[in-house]
């Protein structure tokens, strides 16, 4: 069963539930910045604008064309912040080298400690050894239980500066559950200041049904008719420096997104 199947369809209620803050959007709308939006409108510029691979230049085709990129700025949705965060380098009291978080939109993150992570944790080079979690002022309900997949936004300049840890999350119809995102924030040295501005993307969702699955070793495939397809197509297109024209590649896709945002 293909998980992104329109046949598939799932539909998701959100609602405000901070009583104290206000349960009136309207009233507050940064909060939409942490609403989901379609990944289709936050393709990055250095993608959707960026010049083809000339094919008479070099018999490569380029990430355009490829279906992993291609794919990856089709689905899910987007959760951006809904505050500026600053972070600061600075030197603690007992001399050593530390930072400070802020923010003016009050409770809108939490900070994990490096001791609510287990001994070994590989946090990533340059990144503070902490969890800052951006909270999500809304709560969701799906119409079934399903999975949501956490993507950090890689394709985001702001990637490295704060980068959504990936995971998973459970929906189910028991609980309903918010959107936090863990994420990563770099290491600022001392007296730099930097911000994360207001509406940076942080992290890209996407819901799939995820089957039990096995994997097994079975080398007697490769003597069947897919298989010896599979191999030769490829073979075929590096040979021939590609069988079909770029841009009629890229036509479809944007036809395709038009269609998906109509």
């Amino acid at each position: 069963m293909n998980p992104f199947r329109k046949r598939n369809n799932v539909n998701i209620k959100a609602y405000l539930f901070e009583r104290e803050k206000g349960l009136d959007v309207d009233l507050r709308p940064w909060v939409n910045k942490m609403f989901p939006e379609s990944i289709l409108k936050n393709i990055p510029r250095w993608f959707s604008r960026g010049k083809v691979l000339d094919k008479t230049e070099n018999d490569a085709n380029d990430i355009k064309v490829c279906p992993s990129f291609i794919n990856s700025f089709k689905l899910g949705h987007v959760l951006k912040t809904h505050s500026e965060i600053s972070v600061r380098g600075i030197i603690n009291e007992d001399g050593s080298e530390g930072w400070s978080v802020s923010s003016p939109l009050e409770g809108c993150f939490e900070v994990h400690h490096d001791n609510q992570f287990l001994k070994g944790f590989p946090f990533p080079a340059d990144m503070i050894n902490v969890s800052l979690k951006i909270l999500s002022p809304f709560c969701y309900r799906p119409s079934r239980p399903i999975s949501v997949i956490i993507l950090p936004c890689w394709w985001d300049a702001n990637n490295k500066n704060i980068s959504a840890i990936q995971g998973m999350m459970q929906l189910s119809l028991e609980q309903d559950i918010g959107f936090n995102i863990n994420t990563f924030i770099r290491m600022p040295k001392v007296g730099e200041e930097y911000t994360v501005p207001y509406g940076t993307p942080i992290a890209q969702i996407i819901v799939a049904d995820i089957p039990h699955t096995e994997y097994t070793y079975d080398q007697s495939v490769l003597e069947d008719k897919v298989a010896k397809r599979s191999i030769i197509i490829p073979r075929h297109k590096v040979i021939k420096g590609g069988t079909r024209n770029v841009m009629d590649d890229i036509r479809n896709f944007l036809i395709r997104v038009k269609k998906d945002e109509d």
